[in-house]
């Protein structure tokens, strides 16, 4: 292989997206046997190559999604307490980021917004069995 270092930037620029959901595993897929065909050299077993990276790329993807995970229950687990006692909203959304920070923002902001949300939404009475998503 003459670029290796082309398609490890590549890889690594492809898993955000993808463990967000923002871009698709098939054009994640083609960006790669894209990348692969162009840096490799004739003697090279292309699909053996492209195996390698995907799989790279397929880990780089499950490490971020464990660690969005992780954040996302640290943020929830703090602020149930902080509803319970009816902090202010701001209080509860500086938290929630400063949570994300410290994760390295593997959330975007409207991601951390949405939780913060839906767990005030939760927190907010309701009528018996009228939680959507039996929840």
């Amino acid at each position: 292989m003459s670029r290796p270092d082309a398609i490890k930037a590549l890889t690594q620029s492809l898993a955000r997206p993808v463990s967000c959901g923002l871009l698709a595993e098939a054009h994640a897929y083609a960006a790669i046997v894209a990348t692969v065909a162009r840096a490799t050299t004739a003697s090279d077993d292309l699909e053996a190559v492209v195996a390698i990276w995907w799989h790279i790329l397929v880990e780089q993807v499950r490490a971020i999604t464990v660690r969005r995970d992780v954040v996302a229950h640290r943020i929830r687990r703090t602020l149930k307490p902080m509803i319970g006692t009816h902090q202010p909203w701001n209080v509860l959304m500086a938290t929630a980021h400063d949570l994300n920070g410290a994760g390295n923002f593997p959330m975007s902001e409207n991601e951390v917004a949405s939780i913060v949300k839906t767990e005030v939404w939760f927190a907010l009475p309701h009528p018996p069995g009228r939680y959507p998503n039996g929840r």
